[in-house]
């Protein structure tokens, strides 16, 4: 037997997936010689015959390639009623227009007391846009921030592997009464109910050489509204939207969702000094209001290709643009 021992430092994947990877360049009745992996030393160590060392040395360059890398750049934007109007359904700025329509199929979903529920169908607004976009939005968000009218609610950045998942989230937990009827009776345990938003974005095809990132969007966005009675407890009525798409789009160009309506309740408190403070009788000098208000929700994502070290070109070609300009 003229088998030699030759071993691999890998470093893009680890061992074990490499070795999966190597399996499918041998069609049977080829078999693939015997591999061993090491993920403590990230290595692969292989037992063969020297022209089949040297078709292993083909292949795990191939395997063992850099895997695309983006960073994901997510602004959650929440405009008042005023300020959705303002900026207008096809979001056109100066003498440039994009196109792309409200699309709203189905009916609107009915509100259970403390179950979240989708809508049949889906509200959205997206369209493919030119980078100058990004920056002309960025001027007319920040006027509306700063006149009150809009505020973003969160701006984080997620840096992923091309196939895998970035999920950003955004919630918090309301404690809900939950009633079981059992033989014994009924019990009652204290539960937690998420409300506020997920977005899950998958980039499945990153391509360096042309710029071009497809991704999958996938945002849940759910609120909470008055509470209601059930079986004697308060329970929180929800509305939960969710929207799925896909998009093509340049590194450093934005996509965006909107369409997102979310109905706030606010419940107001009034009540006379000192007198409203009075144990027992204090509500007799006070009184308490709901107020229904009605805002956009606004979710912007911009994907950015990373290159091999982590940087970022695109980003960093639009940084300087900013200065020179």
């Amino acid at each position: 037997d003229d088998s030699v021992v030759k071993s691999y430092k890998i470093s893009n994947i680890k061992p074990s997936d490499a070795i999966t990877k190597l399996a499918e360049f041998y069609k049977a009745p080829a078999v693939p010689p015997k591999l061993i992996a090491n993920d403590l030393t990230n290595t692969v160590s292989a037992v063969a015959r020297p022209v089949e060392v040297q078709y292993l040395d083909t292949i795990m360059a191939i395997v063992d390639s850099p895997v695309p890398q983006v960073m994901i750049e997510i602004k959650l934007i929440e405009l008042s009623e005023q300020a959705s109007k303002s900026l207008g359904v096809s979001y056109s700025f100066g003498q440039r227009q994009f196109g792309g329509n409200f699309n709203n199929t189905g009916a609107p979903a009915a509100v259970s007391p403390g179950a979240p529920v989708s809508p049949t169908g889906s509200l959205a607004l997206s369209f493919e846009s030119l980078r100058n976009f990004t920056s002309n939005f960025n001027a007319q968000l920040n006027a509306l921030v700063q006149n009150s009218k809009a505020r973003i609610l969160s701006s984080p950045r997620i840096a992923t592997q091309n196939g895998k998942v970035a999920t950003f989230q955004s919630t918090e937990t309301a404690p809900i009464v939950q009633s079981t009827q059992t033989a014994a009776g009924l019990t009652q345990t204290v539960g937690q109910l998420a409300i506020g938003e997920t977005i899950s974005v998958t980039p499945v095809l990153i391509d360096p050489v042309t710029g071009y990132v497809t991704v999958n969007l996938e945002p849940t966005i759910s609120s909470r509204g008055k509470d209601v009675i059930v079986n004697g407890n308060p329970v929180p009525e929800t509305l939960t939207r969710a929207v799925k798409t896909t998009m093509k789009v340049k590194s450093g160009e934005a996509i965006v969702i909107g369409g997102l309506n979310r109905k706030n309740n606010t419940n107001a408190s009034n009540r006379i000094p000192l007198l409203g403070d009075i144990p027992f009788i204090g509500a007799l000098f006070g009184a308490n209001s709901w107020a229904d208000s009605t805002s956009e929700l606004i979710i912007m994502v911009t994907p950015y290709i990373l290159d091999e070290t982590g940087n970022n070109p695109t980003r960093m070609e639009a940084t300087t643009e900013s200065s020179v300009n």
